[in-house]
């Protein structure tokens, strides 16, 4: 049941913000906003989508130290790739390396992927168990940021700090 408010109350922010109608002054447009989150919700009931792993509670205030972190390291990552980019003669080190996560949970393992792929000069290629491939486009530091410092980021936003 908690899942299930969360839920309605996410959908429900989610719907004022997109649609930039926080007031009742047009009851159609409202309207239209509690139909929606209503059909929203008796699909993820009827789908049994709504439970510890679609809404994560667990992460609720750590998610925002976490989102920081990845910022910075997605502004760090535009630098490094626009240096090698705009760099007169392309000096890439591509290379495919494999990243240990060490979550107890997989949804731990997926938003240390994620966020990977999110970075700049880096993708995700595949996860299998506890190890994700990973292509980067520079080699240099690329292993010890990833396997080091994001699972290590991902463990305090899990709470296993």
């Amino acid at each position: 049941m908690k899942y299930t408010l969360v839920l309605i109350l996410n959908l429900a922010a989610a719907w004022m913000v997109w649609s930039g109608s926080v007031s009742v002054e047009n009851p159609f447009v409202m309207l239209l906003g509690v139909l929606s989150i209503l059909f929203s919700m008796f699909v993820c009931l009827r789908m049994e989508i709504a439970d510890s792993e679609s809404v994560p509670l667990h992460f609720s205030w750590r998610i925002i130290p976490y989102a920081c972190y990845l910022i910075k390291e997605i502004v760090i990552a535009n630098f490094a790739v626009a240096k090698i980019v705009l760099a007169p003669r392309l000096q890439l080190q591509r290379n495919m390396l494999v990243v240990h996560a060490k979550h107890k949970t997989e949804t731990g393992n997926v938003v240390l992927a994620n966020s990977i792929t999110l970075t700049p000069g880096t993708v995700s290629v595949s996860m299998s168990g506890h190890d994700i491939k990973v292509h980067a486009l520079f080699f240099e530091g690329a292993e010890e940021s990833l396997s080091g410092e994001m699972v290590r980021q991902v463990n305090k936003l899990e709470g296993h700090a």
